[in-house]
């Protein structure tokens, strides 16, 4: 399973050296969306549908999760919950959870560019002293990094006592009978993509850009500058 994300990590910080060439600015959560759904049916189905081949909605499945997405609010309901579980659409919900998060933190890194910073820093030296791979950073290795394990810095101040507290507070996977099943795979694909994600391109917000109380930005348009090159190492993803 972590090969199969390790390929469609690496394919996706290639065709973004790729896009960064043609044209800075990006619509991220839509590259988001296309990693997080090729990994998903990768995953689920022994092969990807290659939205990332085709930099594009394949099959317009993605359009069509849209249209479905007012069912994810009623996903508490018995019925509801079974065709979460048991049919095709349902189990593709997973995709946009990551692709969610994955927006969400990378926007909110470029937001405080002295974190953006630190977590690099940290990522680079594990690099250097081989503690971490340059190419396929394992799940373990990556949750090692103090920084970007607890990204952002309160984590790393808080008392035993408080991180308790806060840990019963976190719904992010949800709650309860209503955990996400996909908790371990979501964290996985979320660790991995952000570490080669953050070693090889800096992120700048938009002029204007504004991010919510719920950590969402105003505009998914961000730009992605490639650190130094970078890409070569990725030649044969």
């Amino acid at each position: 399973m972590e090969n199969d994300i390790d390929k469609h990590a690496r394919k996706w910080v290639a065709v973004l050296h790729e896009q960064a060439k043609q044209n800075p600015q990006v619509d991220w959560e839509l590259w988001a969306r296309y990693f997080s759904f090729d990994v998903i049916t990768a995953l689920s189905f022994g092969e990807s549908l290659g939205f990332l081949d085709a930099k594009s909605d394949v099959r317009g499945l993605i359009g069509n999760m849209d249209k479905a997405m007012y069912l994810q609010k009623i996903s508490l309901y018995p019925p509801i919950a079974w065709f979460a579980r048991k049919t095709f659409l349902g189990r593709l919900a997973g995709p946009d959870s990551i692709s969610l998060m994955t927006t969400n933190l990378m926007f909110l890194m470029a937001a405080h560019p002295h974190l953006l910073k630190r977590a690099q820093l940290e990522i680079d030296k594990a690099i250097q002293t081989q503690q971490l791979s340059a190419q396929s950073p394992k799940y373990n290795d990556c949750r090692r990094l103090p920084f970007v394990d607890a990204c952002p810095e309160r984590w790393l101040q808080a008392s035993e006592a408080q991180l308790r507290t806060w840990e019963t507070l976190d719904v992010h996977w949800g709650f309860g009978v209503r955990k996400c099943l996909g908790k371990h795979i979501g964290s996985m694909v979320l660790y991995k993509s952000t570490v080669l994600l953050l070693h090889h391109f800096d992120f700048q917000l938009k002029e204007n850009t504004r991010i919510s109380l719920w950590s969402h930005p105003s505009s998914t348009m961000i730009r992605i500058v490639p650190r130094m090159d970078r890409e070569m190492s990725l030649l044969h993803y």
